[in-house]
């Protein structure tokens, strides 16, 4: 089913990211660095009109950081992978919604 096939193409994935603990540490210090960056830019914001609006901003930049540097992350593996995913798909391993 493809919940099963899901389910193993992440534990698949879960190993690949093991087997790296310096980019995962990498990774988690550089989303620390961006969170105290905007928080201590935002810091000390009333909850007046304007302030509010910066909050609102200060959140949206947040989460358009954490987009990105996400999907570029999914991005690089995905080429590395790619042959891996070809061959798995064409011996009708996975589906490619999967």
């Amino acid at each position: 089913s493809w919940f099963m096939q899901f389910r193993a193409v992440l534990w698949r994935s879960w190993l690949s990211v093991l087997k790296e603990p310096l980019l995962v540490k990498v990774r988690l210090f550089q989303t620390t660095m961006v969170a105290i960056l905007i928080g201590l830019i935002f810091l000390g914001q009333q909850l007046t009109q304007v302030g509010v609006m910066n909050i609102n901003g200060a959140i949206f930049l947040f989460l358009t950081n954490m987009t990105f540097q996400n999907a570029f992350a999914t991005i690089t593996v995905f080429t590395s992978e790619l042959p891996v995913f070809m061959r798995e798909t064409r011996s009708r391993l996975y589906r490619c919604d999967t």
